[in-house]
């Protein structure tokens, strides 16, 4: 099973696509209401063309995932996912979880995050998260907006307490203008 087998297996057949200026060819899909009804993901193809490196000599493959409310600019955000995905492709560096991926302006116009932190797909449906029919194994990472705060949160205090703060304060993780938890 490929990539784009792999997330419509799990999210439903790609409704639409942006295909970029890109040395790797990267896209865009988008499948309706996913994770949840009202909601739209955005997904990466074409990054686990790569192999990225991670610490200690290990080796991954990796998509992108972001959540929007289906009426969010995605004009916006496509080319921003494939922003990041080529970020990644120049210095052939995996994304980590708890990393924070510093943006540099706002996320939207009316959004107050300029940051996306770096998760396990908890939101998706489980066997989402890792294609292992590749090698090395390919896993769907989630990119969600981080409020400010939040962002300096993780920097001081580190990622594991952020996400146990998300998770008690049940925040929507896909609302761009929601409170921060800290």
């Amino acid at each position: 099973m490929n990539a784009l087998e792999h997330l419509e297996k799990h999210l439903g057949l790609v409704e639409r696509g942006w295909k970029f200026e890109s040395p790797a060819g990267l896209q865009v899909c988008l499948f309706r209401n996913q994770p949840q009804p009202g909601l739209v993901t955005l997904a990466t193809l074409g990054l686990s063309n790569h192999v990225l490196a991670m610490s200690n000599g290990r080796t991954v493959r990796q998509e992108l995932l972001f959540g929007l409310p289906a009426d969010g600019q995605l004009n916006r955000f496509a080319p921003l996912l494939a922003h990041v995905a080529d970020c990644i492709l120049r210095e052939h560096r995996a994304l980590l979880r708890g990393e924070v991926f510093p943006v540099g302006e706002k996320l939207s116009p009316q959004a107050t995050s300029q940051d996306l932190y770096v998760s396990m797909p908890v939101a998706f449906p489980d066997d989402l998260a890792e294609l292992s029919d590749s090698t090395p194994a390919t896993v769907f990472v989630w990119l969600m907006p981080l409020m400010p705060k939040e962002a300096a949160f993780v920097r001081d205090v580190g990622w594991n307490k952020l996400e146990s703060r998300l998770e008690a304060a049940d925040v929507d993780v896909f609302d761009l203008q929601r409170e921060s938890v800290v």
